[in-house]
């Protein structure tokens, strides 16, 4: 308990007793899998876990999360799978910067949660220079301009049509 008490955002308490109830309901089998399906669905996971995960608990994890075909011949010539976004997903992204506002700031904030600590600095340096270049197309509110925000995301993201 003192180690829960001295490092409250490990969670130590919380994750002990998510443990002990997934492993009375289902089993300790379950309860791995579920801790590396976790891993791998926030990026934590390593290639050897995702390769040893049944087909049934990979549908499951994903289950929910926005999924686009891709073939093989584009993950062939390279396409960086993290920056995709399809045509529908870009065309939501830019109605809501229309609607409220571009607020870079919480990608900023996501960047220093989420990222490794030696590539936030590079992450920081590229959202900033993609802002400086398409802040203005993509908060506009001219109706061309959604033709333009489009392109822009097409070239900049690797938006899928």
């Amino acid at each position: 308990m003192s180690a829960h008490l001295e490092n409250p955002h490990l969670r130590i308490v919380q994750k002990k007793l998510a443990e002990e109830l997934t492993v009375m309901v289902h089993s300790r089998e379950e309860y791995e899998m579920a801790v590396e399906a976790s891993l791998i669905l926030f990026g934590q996971g390593t290639a050897d876990q995702l390769h040893r995960m049944s087909e049934t608990t990979f549908l499951a994890v994903f289950e929910g999360v926005p999924q686009y075909p891709v073939s093989l011949t584009e993950l062939e010539k390279g396409i960086n799978l993290v920056e995709l976004l399809t045509e529908k997903t870009a065309a939501s992204l830019v109605r809501k910067i229309r609607k409220s506002g571009l607020q870079p700031e919480l990608a900023i904030d996501f960047i220093r949660s989420h990222a490794p600590g030696a590539y936030q600095a590079d992450y920081i340096d590229m959202w900033n220079s993609f802002l400086q270049d398409s802040a203005k197309t993509l908060g506009s509110d001219m109706d061309y301009q959604m033709h333009d925000a489009l392109a822009l995301l097409r070239r900049e993201c690797l938006v899928a049509g």
